[in-house]
């Protein structure tokens, strides 16, 4: 198949700052030695914010192969919470391969990255 699983989350739930990250990582196994793409997609609505390709060729070659994607969400413009995270699998030669983990995480950024632009947030633990 062309297009492989896909997540999809509204991180209104999840999010608590905006200088948080998103971290994807994906691990298979390629039978064929074909190249693989993680594609994410941050959307407001239907405006779409945020749009990445993230190749498997760019990582280190070896049995079990891993793309990893991190969005640093400071550096994409929103004005609302409301926004959903879509990524998945894009197998634009149709290969076969053989899906091991796919794992997305939301975790802390850093408050003073962007302090000479925005305020610290004090309240950011």
């Amino acid at each position: 198949q062309e297009w492989g699983p896909a997540y999809s989350v509204n991180l209104n739930h999840v999010l608590r700052h905006r200088n948080d990250v998103i971290d994807v990582c994906v691990e298979f196994e390629s039978l064929q030695n074909q190249e693989l793409h993680l594609v994410t997609e941050l959307k407001d609505k239907d405006s779409l914010l945020y749009y990445a390709v993230t190749p498997s060729s760019g990582f280190m070659k070896g049995k079990k192969k891993y793309i990893y994607k991190t969005i640093e969400l400071s550096g994409v413009w929103f004005s609302t919470k409301n926004i959903t995270l879509s990524t998945y699998l894009w197998n634009q030669q149709k290969g076969t391969f053989l899906l091991l983990n796919y794992e997305v995480k939301l975790r802390r950024g850093n408050p003073i990255q962007y302090s000479l632009y925005e305020p610290i947030l004090s309240d950011y633990e």
